[in-house]
């Protein structure tokens, strides 16, 4: 496939660095999910470009991801490292958990499901045992592409620790493999540790009851529960943004991307942003999706394959975006128009995944609009 080395002008849509740190993931979900084959030796496409044996491209992307990031860090001068902006060693995830990653609305409050003890599937009916083992598999291999395209993947969240250990232990063992690694293991910061000690004790007295011991309170305001947990979102992204962006002298902060369902997350990255003092000639890309809120198990499993396809894009995208697919009047579309690839705007995507319409009838439907959204992920990416 083709790729420019030249450097994009802001905003553009080709990625001009290292497709090669995120395609393996692209063309192995479209090779799992598409009904065609894909040529088992080079081969050239409708256009003239040439297609890379896969077998050959996968290994070599096995390979190269760790050992260029390492390279990067040695090597990289501030000046000439903007460039450089989407590899691993530059790129930072901060990711919410609660109903973000984990459907704690759906599991506690609709299925009536007890946080301090283990989940028996065995209890659960046919459809929601379905449910769940899908939810697991998809966040496993969400967690583990991210931590492919970044060398800091940060949970970060304003319960109580040890809320998201507890979660995986009794929710989601199979994702502890992922946290357990000895590299690229994704980091769990509890935010409001990261306030001052005085704030702290104030925002816990707002947090939810179930996270927390029973304490006389008169109730926050949704504007006084919206600033502290700002604050603390803030706290926390700051304290890792800056140890993270410290691997060499000078070295400037890059590309930083928000995900989570409620607006703490998105304030709490703009102003990351708005009070950061650039060092040299710093472009600091900021990016930000606000997810619809309280998914359903189901909802939440077909997000995270949408969103797992989709983090290339997201992290290669040379510029700022904020998008917000709780208002947007056509998700697909808000996200489209965000990265500048009209072809998703036209890709048939099952609103499912947004809460706004029933779950897919077909299971072949939806293996073959996440095949096709691979492609359109690949294409944007080596065009």
């Amino acid at each position: 496939a083709r790729c420019s080395m030249a450097q994009a002008a802001p905003g553009s849509r080709v990625r001009p660095h290292a497709p090669h740190v995120v395609s393996e993931v692209v063309v192995q979900l479209a090779m799992e999910h598409l009904a065609v084959d894909f040529p088992a030796q080079t081969d050239c496409d409708e256009n003239g470009d040439c297609l890379s044996p896969l077998n050959n491209f996968n290994a070599f992307c096995r390979q190269s991801s760790t050992a260029d990031s390492r390279a990067t860090m040695q090597t990289t001068s501030r000046a000439h490292s903007d460039w450089l902006y989407p590899e691993p060693s530059q790129t930072m995830l901060f990711l919410d958990w609660d109903d973000t990653l984990f459907p704690t609305t759906e599991f506690f409050d609709q299925w009536g499901l007890e946080h301090t003890q283990p989940l028996c599937l065995e209890r659960l009916d046919k459809e929601r045992q379905r449910d769940v083992q899908e939810w697991q598999k998809s966040l496993k291999e969400y967690m583990q592409q991210a931590c492919c395209l970044s060398e800091c993947v940060v949970i970060v969240t304003n319960s109580r620790r040890p809320w998201v250990s507890d979660c995986i232990e009794r929710f989601a063992p199979e994702l502890g493999e992922v946290f357990d690694r000895t590299e690229r293991a994704p980091r769990v910061v509890y935010a409001r540790e990261c306030l001052k000690p005085s704030r702290r004790e104030q925002s816990a007295q707002m947090y939810p009851t179930r996270r927390r011991s029973n304490v006389d309170h008169t109730p926050p305001s949704e504007e006084e529960m919206t600033e502290e947990m700002t604050k603390a979102k803030f706290a926390a992204m700051k304290q890792e943004a800056e140890l993270f962006y410290m691997r060499y002298p000078g070295q400037s902060w890059k590309n930083i991307l928000s995900c989570g369902d409620m607006r703490y997350e998105h304030f709490a990255v703009q102003e990351l942003s708005y009070k950061r003092v650039p060092v040299g000639k710093e472009r600091f890309r900021t990016k930000s999706l606000l997810l619809p809120l309280e998914p359903t198990v189901s909802e939440l499993a077909l997000r995270l394959q949408f969103c797992k396809l989709m983090l290339p894009a997201y992290i290669f995208y040379d510029g700022d975006f904020e998008v917000d697919l709780q208002s947007a009047p056509v998700p697909l579309t808000a996200v489209a128009d965000a990265l500048r690839l009209p072809a998703l705007a036209k890709l048939p995507f099952s609103d499912h995944a947004w809460g706004r319409a029933p779950r897919p009838e077909s299971e072949e439907e939806v293996h073959q609009s996440l095949a096709n959204l691979a492609i359109i992920v690949h294409e944007s990416l080596f065009d």
